[in-house]
């Protein structure tokens, strides 16, 4: 059974910086602890959607009397239309229904099965490339990793970005880089946290959400769905769309 880490999700935009891999975003799962007794031990193994699905395919395989018929891996299971019925024995009952009140259905169809089977699986969103040394792991479906948001300081308006260095970005380049873009001041400042280390925030003087999303989309390589414009649905308090950066990079 092959249960490699799967990183083949491309980025919606490509890394412009050169020597440099793309970022990519790829939507990994882990069992539930229902399901673990169908899957090999390694509790920390990651398994994309078709893999997590040969899985269940091998157990329905099996307890049909049919697996290792075939001598190319792929399974009858695997092969059938999601119409087939599938006979629900008591291993699978226990991983699709441990916990449900009221009674368990004896069969299912096999897009039935496979839809709850996918249902019960822990999502993990898994970030590689980029400048990061090595992949970053966040529990979620494309969970934000980078936020930004405005806020009013001693009567100034302020957008401070947070979250980058998840990806490999470095807090100071960033601010550096935003404030050649839109001509407003930026620096790092530091929130302090319960433990460890304080959390560094990019800052950059006036109301630039859409202009600093679009440039660590553009030059970064961040995929749009991993951050989270905070300022977006804030009457007064996001960029207007004529309010122009006075140096937009784009790739």
């Amino acid at each position: 059974l092959n249960h490699e880490i799967w990183s083949a999700t491309a980025a919606e935009s490509s890394d412009s910086r050169a020597g440099l891999p793309p970022l990519t975003v790829s939507l990994l799962y882990r069992p539930g602890e229902a399901q673990r007794p169908l899957f090999p031990p390694d509790r920390k193994a990651l398994y994309d959607e078709p893999a997590a699905l040969r899985v269940l395919h091998l157990h329905i395989d099996v307890e049909r009397g049919i697996a290792g018929r075939r001598g190319d891996g792929g399974g009858e299971a695997e092969r059938c239309k999601g119409d087939v019925s599938v006979l629900i024995d008591r291993r699978l009952a226990d991983a699709l229904f441990s916990g449900q009140m009221g009674a368990v259905p004896t069969q299912l169809s096999l897009g039935e099965v496979r839809h709850k089977w996918v249902g019960l699986l822990e999502p993990w969103t898994r970030v590689a490339g980029g400048s990061l040394a090595k992949p970053a792991l966040r529990p979620g479906k494309a969970p934000a990793l980078v936020s930004i948001h405005t806020e009013q300081r001693r009567g100034h308006m302020v957008t401070v970005i947070g979250g980058v260095h998840v990806l490999g970005i470095d807090e100071r380049q960033l601010a550096d880089e935003l404030q050649a873009l839109v001509g407003a001041a930026a620096g790092v400042e530091g929130t302090p946290t319960k433990e460890g280390p304080p959390r560094l925030d990019v800052m950059v003087q006036g109301l630039w959400d859409r202009a600093v999303a679009e440039h660590l989309c553009a030059v970064h390589g961040v995929p749009a769905r991993v951050v989270e414009n905070r300022a977006a649905g804030r009457a007064g308090m996001h960029q207007k769309k004529d309010k122009a950066a006075t140096n937009v990079r784009k790739s």
